[in-house]
């Protein structure tokens, strides 16, 4: 594997852990929205695994080629 596509992997990973001990602070702690600015191929299997290891939802909000990251951005403000 592309040791770049190994970092991403890392870092989706951390970022989701993170938002896990956020989100189980929560009243709802079964479901997580994740912004993601990465192609779905290959930020997927990394939300896949994130559920099935931790048995928390994420709901995957993805932007358009059109609108990189500006349309998270302006979705997250």
């Amino acid at each position: 594997m592309p040791r770049s596509f190994i970092s991403l992997c890392l870092l989706i990973a951390i970022a989701l852990a993170g938002l896990a001990s956020v989100v189980a602070c929560g009243p709802e702690g079964d479901e997580v929205v994740v912004y993601v600015s990465l192609d779905q191929p290959f930020s997927e299997p990394v939300l896949q695994a994130f559920e099935r290891d931790t048995g928390i939802r994420v709901k995957a909000v993805y932007d358009v080629e059109a609108a990189k990251t500006t349309g998270l951005v302006n979705r997250i403000i």
